[in-house]
C-alpha cells in the first residue's frame, strides 16, 4: 500500500509569486524593446537628416568669404559669377520650434534644419564651426574648412 502525498501541487502564494516575476519580466522587455526601437529610429532618420544638412551647408561653404559673424549669425558673399550676399541666422519662433535660415539680400529666406534648441557659430582660425543642439540634446559641431575671412 502507498502513501499519497499529501501536496501533489503547488500552493496558491507560489503560483501567485510566478505569475508576478512573469508579468515584471515581460513588462521589462518590452520597455526595453521600444527603447531600442526608439534609438534605432532616431538614430537612422537623425543621421540621414544631419548627413544631409552636413553635405548641403559644405556645398554652401565651399567658396565664400565671411563679411560679418557674431554666435548666432553669419554674412558672406558666394563667390560665384553673380557674387550674392546671403546670411545664415539662428531664428527663434514663438511655437519653440527655433531653425537655421539662409537669408538673401532681397529679403527671400530658406530653413535649412528645424526642431533646434540652441545654435552657436564661431571661428578657429581658417574654419567655421556651427554648434547645433537639437530639442532632444544632441549636440552636433559641422566643421566648414577654407573659408575665407573678410577682415
Amino acid at each position: 500500500m502507498k502513501l499519497k502525498s499529501r501536496r501533489q501541487g503547488f500552493m496558491l502564494s507560489e503560483a501567485v509569486l510566478a505569475l508576478f516575476v512573469a508579468a515584471i519580466t515581460i513588462a521589462i522587455l518590452q520597455s526595453c524593446l521600444k527603447i531600442f526601437d526608439q534609438v534605432k529610429v532616431i538614430n537612422s532618420s537623425e543621421n540621414i537628416r544631419w548627413h544631409v544638412i552636413n553635405e548641403n551647408l559644405q556645398n554652401e561653404f565651399s567658396n565664400i568669404t565671411v563679411v560679418k559673424m557674431d554666435s548666432q549669425k553669419i554674412i558672406y558673399h558666394k563667390n560665384d559669377v553673380k557674387n550674392n550676399t546671403y546670411a545664415i541666422k539662428y531664428f527663434q519662433m514663438k511655437n519653440g520650434n527655433n531653425i537655421i535660415q539662409r537669408t538673401t539680400v532681397g529679403g527671400g529666406f530658406s530653413p535649412i534644419i528645424g526642431k533646434l534648441s540652441n545654435f552657436k557659430i564661431s571661428r578657429i582660425g581658417n574654419d567655421l564651426m556651427f554648434k547645433i543642439t537639437n530639442k532632444q540634446g544632441i549636440v552636433t559641431e559641422m566643421y566648414f574648412t577654407n573659408v575665407q575671412f573678410q577682415d
